[in-house]
């Protein structure tokens, strides 16, 4: 059963080893999140439900790969380093300012 993550503060995810937070899912961060993705596949298929800003930073083979981010504040979205790494992203990012680096 893939992880689960509840919240209601600010959550900080670094996601470092290969398939290191593959399929988890952050539900209602409040104040934000922060997620790194720092290696291949570390975030293939998670799901982030966010309450405030996302920054992601997906650095590695398809690092975010298949992930889903929803979101009622801003996000900004690193996509500069390895093969494919925010392939098949699904955003959805309501009252947003939206900054991606690829």
């Amino acid at each position: 059963e893939p992880f689960k993550l509840y919240s209601q503060s600010k959550v900080s995810i670094e996601c470092t080893d290969l398939q290191a937070c593959e399929d988890l899912s952050l539900l209602h961060a409040g104040d934000g999140a922060f997620i790194e993705c720092l290696n291949s596949y570390a975030c293939s298929g998670l799901q982030a439900h966010v309450v405030g800003d996302i920054t992601m930073d997906c650095n590695g083979e398809k690092a975010c790969e298949k992930t889903t981010v929803v979101g009622k504040g801003d996000l900004s979205l690193d996509c500069r380093s390895g093969a494919a790494p925010c392939a098949s992203m699904v955003i959805n990012m309501m009252n947003a300012t939206n900054k991606t680096t690829t």
